[in-house]
């Protein structure tokens, strides 16, 4: 049997989905965080709730040798996974998903990933309110507790090669991804984006640099004219959503457009369906699921050619754009029919169902064979 611990609901419902079969073995219990106490699942008969600290959780402690595998959703919270990991039987394989901010979203690097504008201002917020914004980093997991993750989950070599370089731990690669196309999409699997207006960003994290990518286009203001420029800022950082909204309404006026409240994902998509282009200005892996939507959609996406995934995509052959080198060259036009068919057929080779699904199988085989300790 393997054990998956997750953290947050938003992910989780995919992953419960593709391990929901009984040859697939698998048992899912989600660990809130304490900063998200209140988070749900939609398949609940088949994902039990424990609280960190409470004596369910010490009793899942001491049964963690019933187990082939655990599977980490992420690794952020020293809270609850630091001792999971400590306690794991050495005959017991742990295998991490990567989620991004996981490895970029660390204190020690994260504002490395924050474009120059973005960067300053940070700087002088934390100045400002110097007395009142301490660093937190007692959710962090320790560097060392990596060395006894035995696999790094992702469809993204770039991102494996990343993370195996900054831990220094020889992880093994296992494929996989929360996102198989025909999920993602749903019922708008043959729609594709006919409007004009231009979608930025996926939540209002600093990494969003938002900033940045809004003070670009209002050099050419004149561009969004019979436009809007939907912003999602639902989570998770308070001061992020005032700063871009405060600029986003004096740049752009009524064109600005934020999205301050979670949708149903039907929703979110037909929103950009009428989009034609999507400016994603992170630095690092980050809003993935938005990237492949708007791909899919057959919206002109534009990336940081610092952010490693752009580099991946453009490995497999998907017609993608970089912020520094495209967005002069390009503007804001609609993506040709002939990129629009191509990137389709890359995500349907790569993300389609079938070959997600294989990859799982092949996930739960590796997980379910005996560790050879080291």
């Amino acid at each position: 049997m393997i054990l998956h611990l997750v953290t947050d609901e938003k992910f989780t419902d995919y992953a419960i989905k593709q391990f929901s079969a009984p040859e697939m073995e698998s048992e899912f219990v989600l660990i809130p965080s304490n900063w998200n106490p209140g988070c749900d699942v939609k398949y609940n008969a088949a994902c039990r709730m424990i609280r960190q600290g409470s004596v369910e959780f010490q009793e899942l402690l001491s049964h963690l040798g019933d187990y082939s595998a655990i599977v980490l959703h992420g690794m952020h919270w020293a809270g609850w996974e630091a001792p999971l990991i400590k306690t794991a039987p050495q005959n017991v394989k742990i295998a991490w998903v990567l989620w991004g901010g996981d490895v970029y979203g660390r204190s020690d690097i994260e504002d490395t990933f924050d474009a120059p504008i973005t960067r300053l201002i940070s700087k002088l917020r934390m100045l400002i309110k110097r007395n009142k914004v301490a660093q937190d980093t007692s959710w962090e997991l320790p560097y060392d507790l990596f060395q006894r993750v035995d696999y790094c989950m992702t469809s993204q070599t770039e991102e494996y090669d990343y993370a195996t370089h900054f831990f220094n731990v020889p992880f093994k690669r296992l494929w996989y991804t929360y996102y198989a196309i025909e999920e993602m999409i749903g019922s708008l699997i043959t729609e594709r984006a006919t409007g004009n207006n231009i979608w930025l960003g996926n939540s209002a994290t600093e990494s969003n640099n938002h900033i940045d990518a809004m003070l670009k286009l209002f050099v050419n203001k004149s561009e969004l004219t019979g436009r809007k420029l939907i912003v999602p800022l639902s989570y998770p950082c308070c001061w992020v959503k005032g700063v871009v909204s405060k600029l986003g309404n004096f740049c752009f006026g009524k064109s600005f457009q934020p999205l301050f409240d979670f949708i149903p994902r039907v929703e979110y998509n037909k929103l950009m369906l009428d989009c034609s282009v999507m400016i994603m200005p992170h630095y690092m892996s980050q809003g993935m699921g938005n990237v492949f939507t708007g791909l899919w959609l057959g919206m002109r996406v534009y990336m940081s050619k610092r952010n490693i995934s752009y580099d991946y995509l453009k490995r497999i052959g998907v017609a993608v754009f970089s912020l520094e080198d495209d967005l002069k060259k390009y503007g804001l036009s609609p993506l040709p029919e002939e990129e629009f068919q191509q990137n389709r057929k890359v995500l349907s080779e790569v993300y389609g169902r079938e070959h997600v699904m294989d990859a799982v199988r092949d996930v739960v085989r590796e997980l379910s064979s005996p560790r050879i300790c080291k």
